[in-house]
């Protein structure tokens, strides 16, 4: 995809992404510079870091992108910094050298490959923005999603941010934003009125949960009356 394609947003993403992992590749090569390998492997490592930092000290790449924005002149250094040094660390791991040297190399690059949990909840949310739709998730993690969101809010009182870790500590980043939207519909549900007939108190009885878990969403587009609809057929079956 090309730049002119991506959005502000994931244009940043794709930024932070980069830059989160160069200096992962910069530590391998570093500790592979110094190392006791063949004089071809330090070499390729030792380029690849003098081009690095040559690229840090060239304010002239500034002209070069002239015509970018500055998030878009961000993204194009940092790409371009990243390739040197999975070029680098490739070669290396691919080269006929010590099994020490090559497996530092692709276990490095296999750490490319790992995205944080910010940077899974973050493309999550991008996704939904370019109409992707929800997952479906498991009733009973939403259940418990719905449960805790609840009690924190409770204890924080009105107007409290509360972080994503601690209304889901033990669920991935990946896993957290189909479950907020999914938690959301309930809302807009119980603001509707529309769950009185399956909630008891503040208990909403399973079927809600199961329903919530698993109905079409795109883009946080939804049906209620399907919801309704659902629901309906649940107490029937």
């Amino acid at each position: 995809m090309e730049n002119d394609d991506l959005s502000e947003q994931q244009l940043q993403h794709q930024t932070e992404m980069l830059t989160r992992r160069l200096p992962i590749a910069r530590a391998a090569l570093e500790k592979i510079a110094k190392g006791q390998w063949a004089p071809e492997i330090l070499k390729i490592a030792r380029d690849a870091l003098n081009t690095l930092e040559t690229l840090n000290a060239l304010d002239a790449l500034k002209v070069f992108y002239r015509k970018m924005s500055a998030q878009e002149y961000e993204h194009s250094v940092a790409e371009r910094k990243t390739a040197i040094a999975s070029t680098a660390l490739e070669t290396i791991a691919n080269a006929e050298t010590d099994p020490g040297v090559r497996k530092l190399a692709r276990e490095t690059l296999e750490e490319f490959s790992v995205l944080s949990d910010g940077e899974k909840f973050k493309g999550f949310f991008l996704g939904v923005q370019q109409d992707e739709p929800i997952p479906e998730v498991d009733a009973t993690e939403l259940k418990r999603f719905h449960e805790n969101m609840s009690e924190r809010c409770r204890e924080a009182g009105p107007g409290v941010a509360i972080g994503l870790v601690a209304l889901a500590p033990s669920t991935s980043g990946a896993d957290t934003g189909p479950l907020c939207v999914r938690n959301w519909l309930l809302g807009i549900m119980s603001m509707q009125g529309l769950l009185a007939d399956w909630q008891q108190g503040t208990e909403l009885d399973g079927s809600v949960y199961r329903v919530a878990a698993t109905i079409p969403v795109n883009n946080e587009q939804f049906d209620p009356e399907a919801f309704v609809t659902r629901l309906r057929a649940e107490r029937s079956a």
